[in-house]
């Protein structure tokens, strides 16, 4: 097989190009289809900062406040599905990487959560998000008050309640968290194969700027809310792939709860201006 230059592969690259979120079936974008509705639910709460810390890759250092955003997305009418949707579920706290430009300030999303297979493939290999599986529910609604639980092979480690309040004037940004700094920031790590299997064929920040998402204001409405959100303790059998990081989630204390917000938005974002940051010298990987 002849691989054609200025195409997006993945294995297994022998079947041609990949179709998936930066590129559709004819090699281009899907620019000027109708973009993904997406509805947000964010729980803040304040932790400790020497927690937080233990939970940052190498290059990362706590940036501010030790505020921790909960975001559970509901995301419909994908394109590069077909119209499809999937769920997310995502965990991040302010941070600042020390590149070779420079420092980096942003939110670092720790962990996603997704419901479906195909983003987290070409989210973890393309983009650089710790994007791990579990099923989570769509949200229920109860007048104002919404719910969601996040589970993995029955065992519910995690669920957000909120009591949606007043109307907030339109803002395309108002997501985990409001945009502060430059970006999203993430830690790739791919593994080598084979020898010891504690080398790394990737291992390095990435940055996804601001704004996450773009789209017609029109359609974006964001409500102030009151929140609250659980993780559970998992022991090894309940789950055996996961127990270390729900574990450490559900350590973290909840010293004040902060205000929530749901945002309904409609994204055209395809993340093809993601980042990877070189380290500042000195820094090194795991």
């Amino acid at each position: 097989m002849k691989m054609s230059s200025n195409r997006l592969y993945m294995m297994p690259v022998q079947f041609g190009p990949h179709c998936g979120p930066r590129q559709a079936p004819t090699g281009g974008t899907y620019a000027g289809q109708a973009g993904q509705k997406q509805r947000r639910i964010a729980v803040r709460f304040l932790t400790s900062t020497a927690r937080l810390e233990s939970l940052l890759p190498p290059g990362f250092e706590l940036w501010g406040d030790p505020i921790v955003t909960v975001e559970m997305a509901e995301l419909r009418n994908v394109g590069w599905l077909a119209g499809r949707g999937y769920n997310t579920l995502g965990v991040a706290f302010p941070a600042q990487y020390q590149s070779e430009d420079g420092p980096v300030t942003g939110q670092f999303l720790s962990v996603l959560w997704e419901n479906l297979a195909d983003p987290i493939l070409t989210g973890r290999e393309q983009l650089g998000y710790s994007k791990i599986f579990a099923d989570i529910s769509d949200v229920e609604e109860d007048g104002d008050t919404l719910s969601t639980v996040a589970s993995w092979d029955g065992f519910a480690f995690c669920s957000i309640n909120v009591q949606r309040g007043e109307v907030l004037p339109p803002n395309p940004n108002q997501r985990m968290p409001p945009a502060a700094g430059e970006g999203l920031l993430h830690y790739k790590y791919i593994p080598r194969t084979g020898g010891n299997w504690d080398a790394a064929d990737a291992a390095y920040a990435t940055l996804s700027p601001w704004p996450l998402h773009t789209g017609a204001l029109s359609e974006t409405k964001s409500w102030v809310a009151k929140g609250t959100v659980q993780f559970n303790q998992a022991a090894f059998d309940q789950m055996p792939t996961q127990f270390r990081i729900v574990n450490a989630l559900a350590d973290l204390p909840i010293e004040q709860i902060l205000p929530a917000t749901v945002t309904q938005t409609v994204s055209t974002a395809d993340y093809r201006n993601q980042k990877a940051l070189k380290p500042r010298k000195g820094v090194g990987p795991y």
